[in-house]
This record gives C-alpha cells, structure tokens and sequence, in this order.
C-alpha cells in the first residue's frame, strides 16, 4: 500500500480520515531503513504523525525457546510502534 496516495486521496464523505500503523523498527535496528523514515515519508506527502506509542519487540523478561533465531538480537533492541497519521 502507497502511504500517501491513501491518505491523501479525497474522501467522499470528508477530509479527515486517520491511518493507524503498527510498525516495527527491526530495519533500521538492522541498518536497513534509515532512521525517521516513517517521519520523512508523512513529511513528503503532506501528513501528520499525530501520536505514537511504543513498546519494546520482547518483554524485558523474554526467554529465547527457539534453537536459532538469526533475528534475535536484533529484536530484543527493537520495538513496535502504533502511529496515528492524519492529514494536517
């Protein structure tokens, strides 16, 4: 899905829609995705990030159960974020 095409095509009913997005920042952790670019793309596409709540990918009390988990490490440093976005 095409962040901005979505927000910003015009509803019939009004202009005032709101995206809820549940994003995890494992790529950037990684160093695949620079970080802010959920940021930069709103910015680019004349959105708004109107609230965030974050929390980490695993509780501080997690025990690894699988063998091999070549992400792990990577997750424990991770956390998933809701943004809510509108238009501004």
């Amino acid at each position: 899905m095409n962040l901005g095409t979505h927000l910003t095509t015009q509803s019939i009913l009004t202009k005032k829609g709101m995206l809820l997005m549940i994003y995890s920042d494992i790529s950037e952790v990684m160093g695949l995705q620079s970080p802010g670019f959920i940021q930069d793309l709103c910015t680019k596409n004349n959105l708004v990030i109107s609230s965030t709540y974050s929390k980490a990918f695993y509780p501080p009390n997690y025990v690894k159960k699988e063998a091999v988990d070549p992400l792990h490490r990577f997750k424990k440093m991770s956390k998933l974020i809701l943004y809510e976005i509108t238009r501004p």
